[in-house]
């Protein structure tokens, strides 16, 4: 019997929160200087500073969500969210190049720079919050007692496949 591992428990949102805020700000800071030493004008770097500050903000999804904030889920909404960063990022940074005839090359390498920044940072937080989980979190109450109740079957089994061998 193959029972799903499902869990109500939620990540200690306390702890991600203000490690994913810094993780903003230093990506912001990053992609900004990044913007600045490739030759950015000032519009260049405050578009390279907003590209960040929006895909930073997406990061903030897997932990405000409760549905997203469950044990089970919270490393794929965060792997998900990652990917949702790089795509905005990507599309918001090339948009601004176009509308506002934005120097390309410092405003995208300034934002990818920091959504890099952003990203890893938060990937890394989620990861050791999880790890830091005891095991218990990973399973419910169900499952174990479902797991309880296949093993008592089967000791009984055993028990009477071993009686039914000495009666013949």
């Amino acid at each position: 019997m193959n029972c799903p591992v499902t869990s109500t428990a939620s990540i200690p949102v306390g702890k991600y929160l203000p490690k994913a805020i810094l993780a903003g700000v230093l990506g912001v800071a990053v992609g900004v200087g990044a913007c600045a030493s490739m030759g950015g004008n000032t519009q260049a770097m405050v578009a390279a500073g907003s590209v960040i500050a929006i895909a930073a903000v997406l990061g903030l999804v897997p932990a405000v969500m409760p549905p997203l904030a469950r044990v089970d889920r919270f490393g794929m909404a965060v792997l998900a969210m990652t990917m949702a960063q790089t795509l905005v990022a990507i599309g918001a940074a090339f948009a601004l190049t176009t509308m506002f005839e934005l120097a390309r090359k410092p405003l995208v390498m300034g934002a990818f720079a920091g959504v890099f920044v952003v990203m890893m940072v938060q990937a890394v937080t989620a990861a050791m919050l999880l790890h830091g989980l005891p095991s218990s979190a990973f399973t419910n109450s169900s499952n174990q007692s479902q797991s309880a109740q296949f093993k008592s079957a089967q000791s009984k089994s055993a028990a009477s496949g071993a009686a039914g061998e000495n009666v013949g």
